[in-house]
Formats: structure tokens, sequence, C-alpha cells
């Protein structure tokens, strides 16, 4: 699991992206296993062992280098709308999930 996002993009970039997203109010949990989703809950395991919990209105899964459609699938038939994008797709660069994302959410 990867230590941050943005990982892939240089410095300015990523400070600009960070803003971005504190200014949006999004919470950005890194080396967490997802291990259950629910109603807008979900339960991770934590980069110590431990369980999180959280609740999320809209909740990203960054999954790594290598796709895994078996998870999209399963999430999909609990959550009505569910959209894959970015490494989940096939892995890339992170500025072209970001457009992936850009054009989903124009669509919620």
């Amino acid at each position: 699991m990867l230590a941050d996002i943005g990982m892939d993009v240089g410095p300015i970039m990523k400070f600009y992206l960070r803003r971005e997203l504190d200014e949006a109010g999004v919470q950005i949990q890194v080396s967490n296993e997802v291990c259950e989703c629910r109603a807008g809950k979900f339960v991770c395991r934590l980069p110590d062992g431990q369980k999180g919990f959280y609740e999320a209105d809209l909740a990203v899964l960054a999954i790594g280098y290598q796709a895994d459609h078996d998870l999209f699938e399963k999430v999909r038939k609990q959550v009505r709308e569910t959209y894959i994008v970015g490494d989940a797709l096939h892995p890339r660069k992170i500025l072209e999930a970001m457009r992936e994302s850009f054009d989903i959410a124009q669509v919620i």
C-alpha cells in the first residue's frame, strides 16, 4: 500500500491537489484495507492492524497498480451507484485517474 496520495506527480501539483481536496472537505485515508462497506459505513483495517470505522456519502477506493474487477463487482452489488476509474480500470498515472473521476463526478 502507498503511504500517501499523488506520489507520481510533482511537488507543486501535489500541493495544489491537496489544497483543493482539503478545501472541499475530503477526508483522505491511506494504507487502509477495506474490510466491509454497508449503507455508507466502512470498516477498515488500519496500518497498525486495528479496525477503523468511517461514514461517508461517497468513497473513492484507490487500490494499487493491478486491476481487481472482482472487488468492483462485489461493491456494485451493494451500492447502487458504483463507478470504476483509474487503476481499478487499468494502471496509469494519477492525472488520468483524476480526469476520469472528474468526468464521472459530472454524471453524478
